[in-house]
């Protein structure tokens, strides 16, 4: 089970994706709406797969697509809970006025 595109069934069903050689059952596969707390607990999975894929692209081109990918699910993650755009915005920025940002690059470094 896995969290896919919005566009992604309707080409499915128009053959529009073509055969893949990482999924050679896709005529075995069918779609469904998930639940309200499957969709955000799928949501929740499918922000750390992004993750991951921003941390091992090699490329910056590559890492752009991957950020925009984190963003997507984000921004459905923020829906999801019920919260706007910038309710999280808001929230940044009581941080950021406390801690700041992360702009300029400090590091803590442990003593041993």
């Amino acid at each position: 089970m896995k969290l896919v595109r919005d566009n992604i069934p309707g080409m499915h069903a128009r053959g529009e994706l073509g055969p893949h050689p990482d999924k050679p059952h896709r005529e075995r596969q069918s779609f469904r709406k998930a639940t309200p707390e499957e969709y955000r607990l799928l949501l929740r999975t499918k922000l750390a797969e992004e993750v991951g894929e921003v941390l091992s692209a090699v490329f910056q081109e590559h890492r752009l697509e991957e950020l925009a990918d984190v963003y997507e699910v984000l921004v459905s993650l923020i829906h999801a809970e019920g919260w706007m755009l910038r309710d999280v915005e808001q929230q940044a920025e009581k941080k950021s006025q406390r801690y700041g940002s992360l702009c300029e690059g400090w590091v803590l470094e442990e003593k041993k």
